[in-house]
């Protein structure tokens, strides 16, 4: 019975002593035991976006299983690329094997340290080899979901971060033609368990929601207007949502609902919802045609994007 149940478990905190003094205290770090394992092989990159935001966020790294699983954390350097893998050990959990490129500040530093500390393989691609990294290819396709939604809805270039991480969650929960999925979605092979898409499937990218403000003053109705930016993992429960208001502000809220058919065409809503677009200080994202027909010469730069494989 003691045989079967070593081969059917994991031992990854045992300590072994080859002298039985105990004139050294043990080390108290237990990562290896203190998040949940992910028997898949991740692949990591960092995306690049040259578009100035007012949250900083200037890069995003990109985790992903050659499923189609991905993750998306925007981050404002390069060097807090050990700081998300640890956001993912503890939303996600710790895979054994993670797949990376050349680049510095993942094959060095705090980033090896902590995979090294959970017990994760490091593999490192062959230098000019981006086809051996899934997530090249986990990139390029967050790229065009984003592009997709951000030209249909006509949102904001500044907001490309949130729609980045949202497109992230998307693909998690898409049933893809993968053999390897036998006809399930990538979160559900990830995780072991029915993955429920009510977070990401109740309201899509950038639409026109009404939401519970308590800081309007007394008398005025507290059902403001706004733009809903995606699920938030970190802030209230589990359908709370990321609002934009007309002023630019990011609120986080869980009284949310969509627009009616009969607000959607009343004339009064319409009035409303064009002063929002206006009196919104961003450039917008545009079909090309439309960019050259009204945007100002400085708004045509749109959001460029950039793979990095540094080796």
């Amino acid at each position: 019975m003691a045989e079967k149940t070593l081969k059917v478990t994991t031992q990854r905190g045992i300590r072994r002593l080859a002298h039985p003094s105990l004139s050294h205290r043990f080390r108290t770090q237990d990562r290896q035991l203190q998040y949940r394992r992910l028997p898949i092989e991740c692949f990591t990159n960092t995306l690049i976006a040259k578009t100035e935001l007012r949250s900083k966020n200037k890069y995003t790294q990109v985790f992903c299983t050659a499923e189609g699983w991905t993750r998306a954390f925007p981050m404002r350097t390069k060097s807090q690329a050990h700081e998300v893998l640890s956001l993912l050990h503890k939303r996600d959990g710790v895979p054994n094997i993670m797949v990376m490129d050349g680049a510095r500040e993942q094959v060095h530093g705090d980033f090896r340290r902590k995979n090294r500390e959970v017990g994760t393989l490091v593999k490192q691609t062959e230098p000019h080899s981006p086809w051996m990294n899934a997530a090249e290819g986990a990139i390029r396709e967050l790229k065009k979901g984003h592009g997709r939604d951000m030209v249909r809805e006509q949102s904001p270039k500044v907001l490309w971060d949130h729609c980045l991480q949202r497109q992230g969650f998307v693909r998690s929960n898409i049933a893809h033609s993968s053999y390897g999925l036998a006809g399930q979605i990538p979160e559900t092979m990830v995780s072991g368990e029915t993955a429920d898409i009510s977070s990401i499937a109740d309201f899509k990218w950038y639409e026109w929601v009404m939401f519970r403000d308590t800081s309007i003053s007394f008398l005025d109705s507290k059902m403001v207007l706004g733009r809903d930016l995606g699920p938030t993992l970190d802030i209230g429960p589990a359908m709370t949502r990321k609002v934009i208001k007309r002023n630019g502000e990011i609120v986080f809220r869980s009284t949310v609902r969509s627009l009616t058919p009969d607000k959607i065409a009343d004339p009064v809503r319409v009035k409303e919802r064009e002063e929002f677009t206006e009196k919104s200080s961003f450039p917008m994202v545009r079909s090309p045609s439309t960019q050259r027909m009204s945007l100002p010469r400085t708004c045509l730069r749109s959001v460029t994007w950039k793979g990095t494989n540094s080796c």
